[in-house]
């Protein structure tokens, strides 16, 4: 990161578009081969099992191993105000697009790197959605633009091809309990967790109302969720 700032000038505070540099080049593209790195290791035993829906799974969770370590600063920063959005936002944005580059990767090297294109074109589309979103989070932020609604079409359309390769490389299966259950008891869980710890650290209402500002906020990607797992 220092590199990048210090060294080649990138910094999201530039004027527009040099600051677009930043957030396709700096970010999207540095921490999506950063992950990709991560999960060449798991290839070999991936081609030996032979096993495309696998290797997306596998890639999903390398991509969410990422994204829980980079919580860790938000945490740090902002409180439990910002726990339920990153869960549902940034945390499966890294899950679904390394899962995607993984993906594609995997293919790519079973084919005998015959569908080279095909990969690039998914990487590209990757890197292209992370840094839109961070793009146009930073923007909402700074009360540029009213368009925060924009980050929640990106979620969806990341969304719409992360579980289309869901159900094209992985069986169907019947389990106890349902991906809508389990995600809405979870949510349910974390919620409920966020208000104790509001209300016995801060101890005030001001932070209970923060707390809930910051659930009622992410109410349409939770809504995104339930369309694709009911």
């Amino acid at each position: 990161v220092s590199f990048q700032e210090v060294h080649l000038g990138l910094s999201e505070d530039a004027p527009f578009p040099h600051n677009l540099w930043y957030f396709f080049g700096g970010i999207g593209l540095r921490e999506e081969l950063c992950k990709l790195a991560l999960f060449v290791p798991f290839l070999p035993w991936l081609l030996k099992k032979r096993s495309a829906g696998l290797a997306l799974v596998t890639g999903a969770f390398v991509g969410l191993g990422f994204a829980l370590e980079e919580n860790i600063n938000y945490y740090d920063a902002s409180g439990g105000s910002v726990v339920l959005g990153r869960f549902i936002t940034a945390n499966f944005l890294h899950l679904a697009l390394t899962g995607i580059a993984a993906h594609g990767l995997y293919v790519t090297v079973r084919s005998g790197f015959t569908r080279v294109a095909d990969f690039a074109g998914a990487f590209v589309g990757v890197v292209a959605a992370h840094g839109l979103y961070d793009l146009v989070i930073i923007l909402d932020e700074s009360d540029q633009l009213g368009i925060s609604f924009l980050s929640i079409v990106i979620l969806y359309f990341i969304a719409c091809q992360f579980f289309g390769l869901i159900d094209q490389e992985t069986p169907p299966s019947r389990g106890a309990v349902s991906p809508m259950a389990v995600f809405f008891i979870g949510s349910a869980i974390l919620v409920a967790a966020l208000f104790v710890v509001a209300a016995s650290v801060a101890g005030t209402t001001e932070a209970i109302a923060e707390v809930g500002q910051g659930c009622l906020g992410i109410l349409p990607v939770g809504f995104l969720f339930w369309k694709h797992l009911h």
